[in-house]
């Protein structure tokens, strides 16, 4: 118990010091006061049905959205790096949309990722060609400084990428039998993020389905949380029952359970 007192009371000092505050989630203050920022050591699961926009939602808050106000507040305690494992779309694709949203917030310009690649029927303004063209160097800085994009993964791989990316920032602590049993980060203050999106993407490598694989991916995104300090985000999609109108019993709130998260749960055999 010495060890785990110790322990908390250094995460106490921190926080008497200003170094738990976290990175808030910019333009979304309810979810900021609710869930006290961006946190080292937590794992946050986002999960809803087909098409309501999660992926947006991510990174909104906590991709670009954080990566901003870090741009905008250098002196901010925290340091922030994202591993990104980017399943569903490219990397090009997840940067042609942040170019978008610029293009919006910055200039009152609508765009769209199919005229900014000129796809169909779609041109490409010269205007906003001259736009994107000025984006260059501050996306070179975000890919350098803060995302690191990864478009696929297994469970192996997972593990393998995050602990040759912990080595590079800390030391590996290894026991007798030759187990991971800890972690010293260079940087105490350095939040991690590993977002995964979305977990159904996730290939099954070596594993028979996509549940234990999605399982097994899991259970190494707890032990980077618990051992490392390091903050899941994984998006997952709702099974479509899930979303029916007879979960309503008797006019009661639908309430979330674990099974309702596809590729989860128990699997019927017929």
């Amino acid at each position: 118990m010495g060890k785990i007192w110790t322990n908390l009371k250094q995460n106490i000092d921190r926080g008497k010091q200003g170094l738990n505050t976290g990175i808030p989630f910019e333009g979304f203050t309810t979810l900021s006061n609710q869930i006290c920022n961006i946190q080292q050591g937590r794992f946050d699961l986002i999960f809803a049905g087909t098409g309501v926009g999660k992926s947006a939602f991510v990174n909104a808050t906590y991709v670009f959205g954080a990566i901003n106000y870090m741009q905008q507040h250098p002196e901010h305690i925290n340091d922030l790096e994202i591993i990104y494992y980017s399943l569903e779309i490219t990397p090009e694709l997840q940067i042609a949309k942040l170019i978008c949203a610029r293009l919006w917030e910055e200039h009152d310009i609508l765009t769209t990722v199919n005229e900014i690649l000129s796809r169909g029927n779609f041109d490409l303004r010269p205007e906003v060609a001259l736009l994107i063209d000025k984006y260059e160097e501050d996306l070179n800085q975000i890919q350098d400084k803060f995302l690191f994009f990864k478009s696929s993964v297994t469970p192996d791989s997972l593990y393998t990428n995050i602990v040759a990316y912990a080595k590079k920032r800390g030391t590996v602590i290894y026991d007798k039998q030759g187990e991971i049993s800890g972690y010293k980060a260079f940087n105490s203050n350095l939040i991690t993020l590993i977002v995964i999106d979305h977990a159904g993407l996730i290939s099954k490598g070596k594993y028979k389905t996509l549940k234990e694989a999605i399982d097994q991916s899991s259970k190494y995104l707890v032990f980077f949380r618990n051992v490392f300090n390091f903050s899941p985000v994984v998006i997952s999609q709702i099974n479509r029952g899930s979303e029916q109108m007879d979960r309503r019993d008797n006019g009661d709130n639908w309430m979330p359970m674990l099974s309702d998260i596809k590729d989860t749960g128990k699997r019927k055999t017929h």
